[in-house]
């Protein structure tokens, strides 16, 4: 993929079997995931319809305003803030830019940790204080 496109163009960013391709241009990321689309099929796999998405991290996409902004990665939510130039990030190359990042955990990972600890105080409801923190620390601590 880096070869079909200029060097700022998009950029991908993996982890394992998860990867994320960030652009500026909608035209861009869209000749990304057909290239993609195309590389997966020769190893007889394809792109999860429900997972895949294209978005943008400030604005919602024209015509689609239901849905949020920003992407979820790896149990985080990310999205840009429009600010001022002078409130705004330095890029890589230590330009100003027109937004500060926000991120988080997921609401469906915040509610995933709430429900372990709510089980786990479940089962210790009678158990001195000592134990209840020797359980709970592992999983608060992740």
């Amino acid at each position: 993929m880096i070869s079909q496109f200029s060097r700022d163009a998009v950029k991908v960013i993996r982890y394992a079997d998860d990867f994320v391709i960030t652009g500026k241009r909608l035209v861009d990321i869209e000749k990304a995931k057909a290239i993609v689309e195309s590389f997966l099929v020769t190893m007889k796999l394809n792109l999860s319809q429900s997972k895949t998405r294209i978005g943008n991290s400030i604005t919602p996409m024209e015509g689609d305003s239901t849905r949020k902004i920003g992407i979820d990665f790896l149990g985080y939510h990310f999205r840009n803030l429009a600010t001022s130039t002078h409130r705004g990030v330095k890029s890589t190359k230590g330009v100003k830019q027109k937004f500060i990042q926000i991120s988080g955990p997921t609401k469906k990972s915040t509610k995933r940790h709430f429900n372990a600890i709510k089980t786990k105080l479940k089962k210790l409801r009678n158990a001195p204080a000592a134990a209840v923190i020797k359980h709970l620390t592992p999983i608060i601590s992740g």
